[in-house]
């Protein structure tokens, strides 16, 4: 009788044993398989996440090629201005002015053609400048339209734009006159800065909030400079981040809860594939063009997500 109790005893001894073991077994098969799968998901974000920053790199150094060709076209223009300028005539035009600027204009019938409209506006801020030296800049602003133009129409969004040591700009598509104040003092705005004077190659702005409403801009500026080493000017290309953002993020939704950010080399938070953070960094960028969201550290950004942090620059 008791061998018999020893016996069932054994018996579900062993049972609880086995049962222990399969449920061990299967509580560290479900882990394990949670781990893999979260590997996986983790490889293929930084894959995902690897391949949009070589198409987004690709597609700045687009903007950075054409605005280095609009550079090396404009300084062939200057180099033969004098032989055109004995070919063909001066352009005349009409123009408006302020204490700040002389804006020229060849509207038809006198009416100012629309805001971003397929024209080229030129802005003049030093109002003390020769008739001879306008009239120049003013024959060479009409023959670069069209690189203008054809670099415009490349992009889906954009403003491209020249400007002279002579504070003299060229900008397509159109910004009327009473925009245009906007642009006082071209050598003195952020874009124009924003050229590699040292080493004479396109520089790069941070992304910055368009007043205009056009979205988040980035500026490639490229100095260009006469076969004397004499700076000429400045040949720059805008482009909207909004549409490279969008198509970059939401690459990474199909990992449900997954929340990405488009960061710029200095922190910046430009955009994000979650809607409550797009319409704080849209609030918050409001109030200055340059924008203030930025990521303190990885640590601090992996626990609290994004800090608004008051940046000056």
């Amino acid at each position: 009788m008791n061998a018999h109790k020893d016996v069932k005893s054994i018996f579900i001894f062993n049972y609880i044993v086995l049962f222990s073991g399969i449920v061990f077994s299967l509580y560290y098969a479900h882990f394990l398989f949670v781990d893999l799968k979260e590997q996986s998901v983790h490889k293929n974000l930084i894959a995902i996440n690897t391949l949009s920053s070589k198409n987004v790199n690709a597609h700045l150094q687009n903007v950075a090629d054409s605005v280095e060709a609009l550079g090396e076209s404009y300084k062939k223009l200057f180099l033969q201005q004098q032989t055109l300028t004995q070919k063909h005539p001066m352009y005349h035009h009409n123009f408006l002015q302020n204490e700040k600027i002389t804006f020229y204009s060849d509207f038809l019938n006198q009416e100012e053609y629309p805001f971003q409209s397929d024209h080229v506006s030129m802005v003049l801020s030093n109002l003390h400048q020769d008739k001879e030296t306008i009239a120049n800049e003013l024959n060479l602003f009409h023959r670069l339209a069209p690189a203008l133009e054809s670099i415009y129409n490349s992009f889906h969004f954009s403003w491209v734009y020249f400007t002279t040591v002579n504070d003299f700009l060229a900008i397509y598509p159109y910004v009327p006159f009473i925009n245009a104040i906007d642009v006082y003092q071209p050598t003195q705005q952020h874009f124009y800065k924003a050229a590699d004077f040292a080493n004479k190659r396109v520089g790069w702005e941070e992304p910055y909030s368009d007043l205009a409403g056009g979205g988040i801009l980035v500026t490639a500026s490229y100095p260009v400079y006469d076969d004397n080493e004499k700076l000429l000017g400045v040949a720059s290309h805008d482009i909207t981040l909004d549409k490279i953002a969008e198509s970059i993020l939401n690459t990474t939704i199909i990992y449900e809860g997954t929340v990405s950010f488009l960061l710029s080399k200095e922190g910046k938070v430009i955009s994000s594939n979650d809607e409550r953070y797009r319409g704080e960094l849209k609030e918050q960028d409001s109030h200055t063009y340059r924008g203030s969201f930025y990521y303190r550290t990885q640590k601090d950004a992996g626990k609290n997500g994004l800090e608004n942090i008051k940046v000056s620059k």
